[in-house]
């Protein structure tokens, strides 16, 4: 799915699991090689917009992490997460281009049982992430391939959150006083 300027939730069927836990052959927590290492940060930069994002193209929230999208010095998107079938992906690889404008991640799915028992092998599917600032905007592309040779329904989950800290609060800076936080309104 494709949004210009936004993140979006896209269902596209059922709710699908990671696997039963008493199948021993199924690994309920999948470790890609880039989890064992330390974390591999990609900025990227057009203009008065920036973004610091992991090598999986998602935006870890927390105390002391500052990575995020930031125009003219204001985080605008705090926390992202991409999820399918409720479990994060497995990374394959994630790369910036030589002039910070393009992230590029490749990923694979885990093992995934859906409510109906039907099962969806580790490494079927395929999952290309691209993203790009452009006009003071970022746009995320997603590219799903199934392998398999039967049709599989998944649903693709994006978790964002959105604090417009400021650059120096996002690094630990205290400020006396903040904004007030509203409900979120999707549409």
């Amino acid at each position: 799915a494709e949004a210009e300027g936004a993140v979006v939730n896209v269902p596209l069927a059922p709710k699908l699991s990671p696997g039963k836990p008493d199948d021993p052959l199924n690994d309920l927590y999948p470790v890609s090689a880039a989890d064992l290492g330390e974390r591999a940060l990609h900025p990227m930069k057009s203009g008065d917009t920036f973004g610091v994002f992991d090598q999986a193209g998602n935006v870890l929230q927390g105390p002391d992490i500052a990575d995020g999208l930031y125009h003219r010095d204001t985080r605008y998107l705090s926390a992202l997460n991409l999820a399918v079938c409720g479990a994060r992906p497995i990374l394959l690889s994630g790369s910036v281009r030589e002039d910070n404008a393009m992230l590029t991640c490749d990923f694979t799915n885990p093992d995934l049982t859906s409510d109906d028992g039907s099962t969806v092998a580790h490494d079927l599917l395929h999952l290309r992430r691209n993203r790009f600032l452009w006009h003071d905007t970022c746009f995320d592309r997603l590219l799903v391939r199934n392998f398999d040779v039967r049709h599989h329904e998944i649903t693709i989950t994006i978790v964002f959150a959105a604090d417009f800290a400021d650059l120096f609060e996002a690094r630990g800076t205290k400020r006396a006083r903040h904004g007030t936080h509203n409900p979120p309104v999707v549409g």
